[in-house]
């Protein structure tokens, strides 16, 4: 049987055109990955992220679409009244679309009642709907099809594949100011359907390119992967709440939690109005906006930008190599240290180092080049 370590030297040998600092925080990325989701052997990483060249060549498009967008000037943009009103044009069109339950691109199953959901796609978003019972509503793109649906000892097992067609959609693209607009006719997307006062207790959710959406909801333990799609929580009261993400970005909205991970590549995170004991967010290139209610939060980046603005009780710890850092404590008890970056403490320039005694939070700031700039009056 061929091992991880085989799996991760291949893919080390398909990123070598890379620079050495992004080959080595992709696969540190994918190894922290691989650990946390029990992934042993070849055979189950190859399951879950493609074979090691499949693999190398989403995360060069990836990199290439970002470098891409960063390089593109904000004169590309389009108005945001008109994006809003071809999109307003465009979910009337995708409503009428919609394909009834039983027809042969649109699938309803109504199912017996679960409390653990195991859902894994390929490109088709995952969502959660409130309804009269349990089910589970489908309409997949041309290239995947479902491959286990069942509910099995309390446990919804929803997975996708690959069926080998070319995956296309009904798309329509908008030339204006000499730049195009493209917008999918169908929304791909899996559904499912629980009852009002259902109690979660085990969700696993995992999807290569689709987006994951969960509100209103409570559950015992919340597990998420994905490598290029978003992820959306908002009112949501969950223990246990682990994220791991390659470039999607994560929006967390009015959580409850007692520990949150999130772990990210090029994603963004904007964590609001979110209650939890332990919080710990790690970014490659991802910037992290914080306003969350906390007990302690450990935060590290490389080049990602920090912002931390919410009541942290305990204690703050965060670290970037590049990335610039501010961060608003009341009375914190703050140390800070820089190689070549600024430090501005209360409007006020500082050495490389800073002590600044409290009676808040522990706030403790290193950069390697990013700037820092704290507040705690």
């Amino acid at each position: 049987m061929r091992t991880k370590d085989q799996y991760f030297t291949e893919l080390e040998g398909c990123l070598r055109d890379l620079p050495q600092v992004e080959r080595e925080e992709l696969m540190e990325y994918h190894r922290e990955y691989a650990d946390e989701a029990g992934l042993e052997d070849y055979d189950q990483l190859t399951g879950h992220f493609g074979t090691p060249r499949e693999l190398a060549d989403r995360l060069y498009q990836e990199l290439d679409a970002r470098r891409a967008q960063a390089a593109s000037s904000p004169e590309d943009s389009i108005n945001d009244a008109v994006k809003q009103l071809l999109k307003s044009v465009f979910s009337w069109t995708d409503s009428s679309r919609q394909a009834e339950p039983g027809a042969p691109d649109g699938q309803e199953r109504t199912l017996p009642a679960f409390h653990n959901v195991n859902v894994k796609t390929q490109s088709a978003d995952i969502r959660f709907e409130e309804g009269e019972g349990f089910a589970v509503r489908y309409l997949l793109p041309d290239g995947e099809e479902p491959d286990w649906l069942e509910v099995t000892n309390d446990t919804l097992f929803f997975t996708t594949r690959g069926n080998g067609r070319r995956s296309t959609s009904s798309r329509v693209e908008i030339h204006l100011g000499g730049k195009s607009l493209n917008w999918t006719g169908t929304r791909h997307e899996v559904v499912v359907v629980l009852p009002r006062d259902t109690e979660l207790q085990q969700v696993d959710l995992t999807t290569a390119s689709g987006d994951v959406s969960l509100e209103n909801r409570s559950c015992t333990r919340l597990q998420l992967h994905s490598a290029s799609g978003d992820i959306r929580l908002q009112q949501l009261t969950c223990p246990a709440l682990s994220l791991a993400t390659v470039s999607g970005d994560v929006t967390l909205a009015g959580l409850h939690s007692e520990k949150i991970s999130v772990t990210t590549t090029s994603g963004d995170l904007d964590c609001r109005d979110t209650e939890a004991k332990e919080a710990r967010f790690r970014t490659v290139s991802g910037d992290v906006d914080c306003g969350a209610a906390l007990d302690t939060l450990q935060l590290n980046t490389v080049s990602g930008d920090c912002i931390i603005s919410g009541p942290v009780a305990v204690s703050i710890g965060c670290t970037t190599v590049s990335g610039d850092v501010r961060a608003a404590a009341q009375n914190a008890d703050v140390t800070a240290s820089t190689i070549s970056g600024d430090i501005r403490c209360n409007g006020m320039e500082v050495r490389r180092r800073l002590h600044l005694p409290g009676t808040g939070c522990r706030l403790e700031v290193k950069t390697t080049s990013g700037d820092i700039d704290i507040l705690t009056q």
